[in-house]
């Protein structure tokens, strides 16, 4: 049995974020299941990270499996059976090679390196509206103020242009400068915002052009939530 938490457990973890709500103790399907037994339905799934809803009999399944091996981290140093077979699947569906890490900020700070080594350009472009994460560059590329104010000056070399202004991205985007344009083909913290089929066509022909990596964001709108693998596939050459 557990021993309930008081008023210094609350307190002690920091304060970065503005929690709200009862003390949650299990959840079941799309609901969340407070400590007096009240459900609540859930729209805010993880921030877009529980697709399979909670206590999915997937998940249990194999978290039980990875429990009985014994194995819970070696490190990117070992090779370990679910990593690699996880790889294969998503190549099998986007191909390429995969980068397994912890967030979304930490993939989109990967894919900067990545389109800076690749192109030897330094300059990113992101979009109004747009979010990419809290971490240093991915924070830059975050076209939200409130978040950014705080740690200003960010990283420098990132531009935020208007969404779907094909003359501004046009201007923006050069074979000299860009190593990257940034986008998520649907906006999440941006007010739920597909972009339009016609500019991410445009963004794919002008990256093409210029020898810019095209890097689309879809930590909360791809892998399914949309009807289709890729929000970016939906209707697009």
């Amino acid at each position: 049995m557990t021993t309930p938490l008081t008023t210094a457990d609350a307190t002690a973890l920091l304060g970065v974020y503005a929690r709200v709500g009862p003390l949650f103790v299990a959840g079941e399907g799309s609901e969340l299941i407070a400590e007096d037994g009240t459900r609540y339905l859930d729209f805010v799934a993880g921030i877009a990270v529980n697709a399979l809803g909670y206590n999915s009999p997937v998940i249990r399944e194999a978290a039980l499996r990875a429990l009985d091996t014994g194995l819970i981290h070696v490190s990117n140093l070992y090779r370990t059976e679910p990593g690699e077979r996880l790889a294969a699947e998503l190549t099998k569906a986007f191909g390429g090679q995969v980068f397994l890490c912890n967030s979304g900020a930490e993939a989109n700070e990967g894919a900067f390196k990545f389109a800076r080594k690749w192109s030897k350009k330094t300059e990113i472009v992101a979009f109004s509206g747009s979010f990419h994460g809290r971490l240093f560059a991915s924070l830059a590329a975050t076209d939200r103020p409130d978040y950014r104010r705080p740690f200003e000056p960010l990283l420098g070399g990132v531009q935020i242009i208007p969404l779907g202004d094909i003359e501004a991205a046009t201007r923006a985007i050069t074979k000299e400068r860009t190593a990257a344009v940034i986008i998520e083909p649907v906006q999440g913290e941006g007010g739920v915002r597909s972009v339009a089929d016609e500019f991410l066509v445009f963004l794919r022909k002008r990256c093409s052009e210029t020898a810019t990596a095209l890097i689309f964001d879809e930590v909360q709108c791809g892998l399914g939530r949309t009807g289709t693998r890729r929000a970016s596939g939906w209707g697009r050459s």
